[in-house]
């Protein structure tokens, strides 16, 4: 988000609380919430809440994106797993077996904008194999990631969003003879991470799993 259009949003969310303010009965509750030390990390809970129920009410291809990130930025999987090791987040030991493992990075430097939607939304209300799950977000117009998006995610990324976990909509990566794997983001309790999870085409996960894809650009009318 640029300069601009963050100081025009700051700019209406202060108006709006300050209504929201106005609109209290009992200042001293308000000000005994401010008091609370709790009150920003709580505040910003809300924040995370709302948005994404108002990005889960809209239909998936209307929704905006979740995030943008950069690829395309590092020579190396060695480089880019270097700078993925940093004290800001947590590398599971599956994360860095996929990083050993070495793939093909992006040749130039380019944004991506992130779009999510659930299993459930991808229409498995009771849960979907890795199969159908990926034919669902092929169906849609989403575009698989490439294999760095998950550490670049992280990299960039690196504080807390949401308790749950992300999983990246991309080609599966696999030692020989190993199950094949992918890259997930995630945080809890505060403690962001990078990890991997499995991807055999008959793996289940449940309706509530969050992926992460790319779209398609728009066709310039």
């Amino acid at each position: 988000m640029d300069d601009g259009v963050t100081i025009k949003c700051a700019a209406d969310y202060g108006r709006r609380c300050q209504a929201i303010g106005q609109e209290r009965r009992h200042t001293a509750d308000l000000q005994e919430a401010m008091n609370n030390p709790k009150f920003k990390a709580r505040h910003h809970q809300l924040l995370d809440e709302l948005a994404t129920e108002y990005r889960e009410n809209r239909p998936i291809l209307e929704r905006p994106a979740i995030a943008t990130i950069n690829v395309g930025t590092f020579q190396t999987v060695d480089e880019l797993a270097t700078a993925a090791n940093t004290p800001l987040f947590y590398r599971s030991d599956w994360a860095k077996g996929l990083m050993r493992l070495g793939f093909a990075l992006v040749g130039e430097p380019a944004t991506i904008e992130l779009y999510e939607a659930t299993t459930a939304e991808l229409g498995f209300p009771a849960g979907g194999s890795i199969q159908d799950i990926f034919a669902a977000l092929e169906s849609i117009g989403a575009v698989k990631l490439p294999p760095e998006a998950g550490p670049q995610y992280r990299i960039q990324r690196s504080y807390p969003t949401n308790n749950h976990t992300m999983f990246m909509y991309m080609d599966p990566i696999a030692n020989p003879g190993d199950t094949p794997k992918i890259f997930t983001v995630g945080c809890l309790d505060g403690q962001t991470w990078l990890g991997a999870s499995y991807a055999s085409p008959d793996f289940f996960y449940g309706a509530g799993s969050r992926w992460i894809f790319a779209r398609k650009s728009p066709t310039p009318s």
